[in-house]
């Protein structure tokens, strides 16, 4: 498991052409059997049974700068988890107002981990009740898969992999419960509910684009900014430095919202040039 402080940063020093681990970073994550790699300084190296599991934070925009259509064609989208905040959830603290380490939180997580990391490799079956709760949600998320596919094409990738999460997450919960009894109906269930919170974060992701379009993401950066304003209205000028884009890209960005009706331009006479303002219209 690894924490990088910064995401796409890991991600950026891992394709750099003295690397090019990309490849097998997707064979990491669907942990194969076992991955090979030739290297000029240490030979053959093989793993057997990896598995890395990757948990960290960035910015959208960030996101969307170091994922590009390259790992939307290979797959390693559709196997990135997204949690994504709009919005400030705590207050902000100084850091000499930061609370002392949670030690108990902390012994208690480690506890968990190794417990888990000390399991002995066996198969492990799943109740009749389990199966049969899995399989009517898996029905259940491919017609939503399917309905959702009319207007986010990449959604089927998300969703498939979705049902094997939920299988695997249900496998964690059992170790955790009874590891020596097979996966239940109830850890099934707790699987299903993570898998339907990380889905809502999913569409809510690819709703706005964020990774897949740049111009797009432009568009939504442009109506947020609006939407921000009192009454919902701004000048050019001031969304012209609130989105620190050049004048090109933003009137690229402007003329395609203008196009979908999501924006209206206005132009307010004065003794010189007109102003220029632009207002949300809820298309």
């Amino acid at each position: 498991v690894s924490t990088p402080s910064e995401f796409t940063a890991l991600w950026d020093e891992l394709n750099k052409p003295r690397n090019s681990l990309g490849d097998i970073v997707l064979s990491m994550f669907d942990a194969d059997d076992s991955i090979r790699r030739t290297t000029r300084n240490a030979g053959d190296i093989e793993l057997n049974n990896p598995v890395w599991c990757i948990t960290g934070a960035t910015t959208l925009s960030n996101f969307r700068q170091a994922l590009t259509s390259t790992e939307r064609g290979s797959g390693l989208l559709q196997r990135i988890l997204p949690v994504c905040m709009q919005e400030r959830t705590k207050q902000f603290k100084a850091p000499t107002e930061l609370p002392d380490p949670n030690t108990e939180l902390y012994r208690e997580i480690t506890e968990v981990t190794e417990k888990l990391n000390e399991l002995e490799e066996r198969s492990v079956s799943i109740s009749e009740e389990a199966k049969r709760l899995h399989t009517e949600w898996c029905y259940r998320k491919n017609a939503q898969g399917e309905r959702l596919a009319e207007r986010l094409p990449d959604i089927g990738g998300f969703i498939s992999r979705l049902m094997i999460y939920a299988l695997k997450i249900a496998l964690i919960f059992q170790q955790l419960d009874y590891p020596n009894r097979s996966i239940s109906a109830k850890n099934v269930k707790a699987a299903i509910a993570v898998c339907e919170w990380l889905s809502s974060h999913i569409v809510y992701m690819m709703n706005r684009n964020y990774i897949f379009d740049s111009e797009y993401a432009d568009r939504i950066a442009i109506r947020e900014r609006i939407e921000e304003q009192p009454n919902q209205r701004i000048t050019r000028t001031k969304l012209m430095n609130l989105s620190n884009f050049s004048k090109a890209r933003l009137d690229k960005a402007v003329e395609s919202e203008k196009d979908a009706g999501q924006i209206k331009e206005i132009k307010i006479e004065t003794a010189g040039r007109p102003r220029i303002e632009y207002e949300r219209t809820h298309a």
